[in-house]
């Protein structure tokens, strides 16, 4: 049986002998409008496609920010939070030889917030520290 509510074909599935309902009380909400239809499904696919990808960025992004926290003189010894990114970056390394891409993106982006707080450490060490001046 079908009716039409509010722009959306509604269908009702007759149940046959011991059937069973589909989860939604027997009734699929289909848009009337193709165009609608083609939107939903190209949204679901991108979604799916963009947690199904590997983080290149984002494991590029935080190698470069560890590199520039060491560069700006972090170490493990000087800020715990150069020592939680580089726990995070080959945390984040492993996850991706394990082709766990959204655990992998998770730990790197990790990685990169923990590098920048070891480089903004550093910066602040530096500027702290008397300037001698040429004489």
């Amino acid at each position: 049986m079908l009716r039409r509510r509010n722009g959306f074909i509604e269908i009702r599935r007759a149940l046959y002998n011991g059937g069973s309902f589909d989860g939604f009380g027997g009734y699929l909400l289909v848009s009337a409008n193709p165009m609608l239809r083609f939107l939903a499904v190209f949204i679901g696919v991108a979604c799916l496609a963009g947690c199904a990808s590997a983080p290149v960025q984002e494991m590029s992004d935080a190698r470069q920010a560890i590199a520039a926290a060491k560069a700006a003189g972090a170490t493990g010894a000087t800020s715990p939070d150069f020592s939680a990114a580089q726990a995070a970056i080959a945390r984040a390394e492993s996850h991706l030889q394990a082709q766990e891409f959204t655990r992998a993106r998770l730990a790197a982006m990790e990685a990169k917030h923990h590098a920048a707080a070891a480089l903004a450490n550093a910066n602040a060490q530096h500027t702290d520290a008397p300037v001698t001046q040429p004489h």
